[in-house]
């Protein structure tokens, strides 16, 4: 080592930050952990979907009529697109990065949705909060209240009832031609 670089050294007295003794300042546009805001969520999984390492998932379980919306910090590399994709501003990047842990439970957090069931009873892919802010989403659209009522309709049934409901009101269009 030279003399030159000893001698800066000296000049600057900090040659590494005082880091573990006191807490780090991160930067103003910082990355750290992402929290969901439960009561926001309406958990569609877009976070899911957008998340690169799979440190989200989705689980439904449609015999209990729930969706298990899970994040592992353990794989979480910190990108916030789970951020850039919610549709309702539910998860938040944090200044928080130290997440050290000994136990893998503490780097889980985990969140129950009660997905949506149809009219007729059958449980649907999808969440009650997410038909209730579609149906938001509905109401301020320039549709009229048929075209509306219309809509809101066939987003109540499950996918089967939809498709029966199509092919029922294809068989009424088709009857006046049948009868010939």
């Amino acid at each position: 080592m030279s003399l030159k670089v000893v001698l800066k050294g000296v000049k600057w007295k900090k040659a590494v930050l005082p880091y573990p003794f006191q807490p780090a300042v991160v930067p103003e546009d910082f990355r750290g952990k992402p929290e969901l805001s439960y009561e926001t969520c309406i958990g569609c999984g877009a976070c899911a979907q957008a998340c690169p390492p799979e440190a989200i998932k989705i689980h439904d379980d449609m015999d209990t009529g729930t969706r298990k919306w899970v994040i592992f910090y353990g794989r979480c590399i910190f990108c916030g697109r789970c951020e850039e994709s919610c549709p309702v501003s539910a998860i938040k990047q944090t200044e928080e990065f130290e997440l050290s842990s000994t136990k893998r439970e503490d780097l889980e957090i985990v969140a129950m949705f009660k997905l949506y069931k149809d009219p007729l009873g059958d449980v649907c892919d999808y969440t009650v909060r997410e038909y209730q802010h579609a149906i938001t989403l509905l109401s301020s659209s320039s549709l009229g209240e048929e075209g509306l009522k219309d809509l809101k309709d066939r987003l109540s049934l499950s996918p089967r009832h939809k498709v029966k409901s199509t092919i029922d009101s294809i068989v009424e269009a088709l009857k006046p031609g049948l009868k010939r």
